[in-house]
């Protein structure tokens, strides 16, 4: 075959960071907040998600 279909890294990509989104969405929308320490733990999760998706660009 002279053509072989290339590795889309484009397309790779984007599925890695919907990922992370779907996975922080789900976080945000499961966790309950009951009080503060609930809060701080939560921020500390969300900032991670945030992280993981600023690693990607």
């Amino acid at each position: 075959m002279i053509f072989s279909p290339k590795k889309d890294v484009f397309f790779d990509l984007l599925f890695t960071i919907s990922e992370n989104v779907k996975e922080a969405e789900q976080y945000f929308v499961e966790y309950k907040i009951r009080n503060v320490s609930d809060l701080k733990e939560f921020a500390r999760v969300m900032k991670e998600y945030e992280r993981k998706g600023d690693s990607y660009i």
